[in-house]
């Protein structure tokens, strides 16, 4: 065959190729890439891939840009990544926290139930001190009975002790007194005690806690009784401060001090 019936072959064989394509609509791939059809694992522009990047449909592996995402960055509902709105269950949530950092703390008011299972009788906004451990704390709890029995400050009637008086010394004086003598009943009792709900940092009030316990009596429901409450504050060798809580009573009467080896009532607190 000539060269030039050759080229005009060619020429034929191609331009068929041409009108089977445009007018007869057969798909044509080349190199991997997909322009019309289904493709498994290629670039798609417009059906269902299931493993390449789509730009538009349902993506079961790829980058999603429109469908519907478990994993990665969602702004609706996310079950695992970051979440900018929605309900969040697991990561990290501007909207709805079902198990995030609480920033408020429980408030309570005088009469209320403690954490102890006891009753707040005081509450101080500012916060008081513990001289032990200078820990702040606002609330101080009363266990919600007396010890079943009367006891004596100190079995064998004489002690140098180094106690306090004010708000926040109570916990110290008691610890101090069991220090240096087991003969101190009524500060043992107390940091034995465990209150409804087993916890270990209850202790004989102070002088000034012991009177705030005596201010809200009523609140508290602490029955009249004509026998006097210890405190935790030694005054001198022979005696400790003790409280009478008969109603009608001034503050400053009801307050004296008391032979260490008399038995008295005992009602333990907590702070917090």
């Amino acid at each position: 065959m000539k060269t030039w019936e050759k080229r005009f072959f060619s020429l034929i064989v191609a331009i068929l190729a041409i009108f089977t394509v445009v007018f007869m609509g057969c798909p044509t791939n080349v190199g991997g890439t997909n322009l019309g059809g289904t493709i498994s694992g290629t670039t798609n522009s417009g059906g269902t891939n299931s493993g390449g990047t789509n730009l538009g449909g349902t993506n079961l592996g790829g980058t999603n840009l429109g469908g519907t995402d478990s994993g990665g960055t969602n702004s609706g509902t996310d079950s695992g990544g970051t979440n900018l709105g929605g309900t969040d269950s697991g990561g990290n949530n501007s909207g709805t926290d079902s198990g995030g950092t609480n920033s408020g703390a429980t408030k309570y008011e005088i009469g209320d139930t403690g954490p102890g299972g006891g009753k707040i009788f005081y509450y101080s906004e500012a916060g008081f001190t513990m001289t032990d451990n200078n820990q702040l704390c606002h609330y101080l709890e009363a266990a919600p009975e007396n010890m079943s029995d009367k006891l004596p400050w100190n079995a064998q009637g004489t002690s140098a002790v180094n106690t306090g008086e004010a708000i926040g010394t109570g916990r110290k004086n008691t610890a101090n007194s069991i220090s240096i003598s087991s003969h101190h009943r009524a500060a043992t009792a107390c940091r034995d005690y465990r209150g409804p709900n087993n916890l270990t940092d209850w202790f004989l009030p102070s002088k000034d806690e012991l009177n705030e316990l005596y201010k809200n009596r009523v609140s508290l429901d602490v029955p009249d009784s004509l026998t006097r409450y210890w405190s935790s504050s030694g005054g001198i060798v022979t005696q400790a401060w003790s409280q009478s809580f008969l109603r009608g009573q001034g503050e400053s009467s009801s307050q004296s001090t008391s032979f260490k080896n008399l038995q008295l009532l005992v009602r333990a607190v907590r702070a917090f």
